[in-house]
């Protein structure tokens, strides 16, 4: 079961929401059918950006139209209970004193029909999401991914224009999440309306969403398709939540003088100016003596840093200029690499993207 299309409907507004340390402001314009990721550190506003939407934030003010229906403007609010939306929450809220079916059938009943047409609708929503089994059962009688589960249909089951999910996976352990978060992404691709989801995991962002919001100290930071944003960050945060080297310079003809020291020698059509490089930390080698090859771009510096990621161990490594490194376990052992050690790097001309710094997109 899923929304029906035409009750699906794009949403477009800007929003301003006060807060004691800074505003939370936001424009947005998003498509039916399209999930956005909402991303950022604690208490950058994302959370509030969702309330503003489901009308949980009277304080908020501008407009917010979804479909050819005024959700929002000056002068005119409308309450919550009439905003088509499906609301997961972060702890997912269910009411413990009633049964997952009756926790699904909460909101669905429409004028007229009858208490056990509610029920029966909502047995079949369950069963379409292979949760059936736990119909009679209470929110206390099931585990972290299950509830998960039954608030996601909850939500859906209002066939709603607009479905919010506030940190879906936050509560679960990371085995569960990464399950759950696999057949999430499935149920998104299903629903024909508006989805905009919180997080502060990028990698929960890039698996689930189409396009990506990042939002710092109340504003929006930058928008854009998944693709655009992982590829050309606007920001060093930006960068960093995407897990890449951002470095600014001024580039003439094929080279960057970099900020700070340093130069690049780069493949560009980019004009002359002021221009970031963007770098994957896993098209950068590593060495102990200075390296021949292709390179154009050989440099020496002192590792700072080591950690772990996954499969992987990341270098922090201060040059000019100053790069994150990925390499395998048994580089970091072939290599003896250690914090305080001397190391040389090089990188393609071809592995550096290049664009303008000038670029600016105004999202508040």
């Amino acid at each position: 079961m899923k929304a029906n299309a035409e009750n699906a409907a794009d949403l477009s507004g800007h929003l301003r929401v006060p807060r004691p340390a800074f505003d939370v402001r936001a424009m947005l314009k998003l498509q039916r059918g399209r999930v956005m990721a909402i991303v950022g550190p604690n208490g950058a506003g994302k959370s509030t950006v969702l309330r503003a939407i489901a009308g949980l934030e009277p304080s908020a003010t501008g407009e917010l139209m979804v479909g050819d229906q005024l959700w929002m403007s000056e002068g005119m609010w409308m309450p919550p209970e009439l905003r088509s939306v499906g609301f997961v929450f972060q702890d997912y809220l269910l009411f413990p004193h009633l049964s997952v079916v009756e926790n699904v059938a909460f909101g669905m009943r429409r004028t007229g029909e009858s208490r056990t047409d509610v029920k029966r609708r909502a047995h079949d929503w369950l069963g379409t999401y292979g949760i059936a089994d736990l119909a009679h059962q209470k929110p206390g009688q099931i585990s972290g991914g299950q509830a998960q589960r039954v608030a996601l249909v909850r939500a859906l089951a209002r066939e709603p224009k607009v479905l919010l999910l506030d940190e879906p996976l936050a509560a679960l352990d990371a085995g569960t999440s990464a399950r759950i978060r696999l057949e999430l992404a499935e149920h998104l691709r299903q629903f024909s309306g508006i989805t905009l989801l919180v997080t502060h995991n990028p990698i929960e962002a890039l698996v689930l969403a189409d396009d990506l919001c990042v939002m710092q100290e109340g504003a929006v930071v930058q928008m854009g398709t998944v693709a655009e944003v992982t590829h050309r960050p606007a920001t060093s945060y930006v960068a960093t939540l995407m897990g890449l080297n951002l470095l600014a310079g001024v580039l003439d003809l094929d080279r960057i003088r970099l900020d700070g020291g340093g130069e690049f020698t780069v493949k560009s059509l980019q004009e002359p100016g002021r221009v970031f490089a963007s770098v994957r930390p896993s098209a950068i080698s590593v060495h102990r003596r200075r390296p021949e090859g292709s390179a154009r771009n050989i440099w020496t510096g002192t590792v700072g840093g080591i950690e772990q990621l996954g499969d992987r161990v990341r270098l922090e490594v201060h040059g000019p200029p100053r790069v994150l490194i990925d390499v395998t376990p048994a580089a970091v052992a072939e290599l003896g690499i250690k914090p305080g050690i001397e190391v040389w790097m090089s990188v393609k001309a071809t592995e550096i993207d290049v664009y303008s710094a000038s670029t600016t997109q105004e999202f508040t």
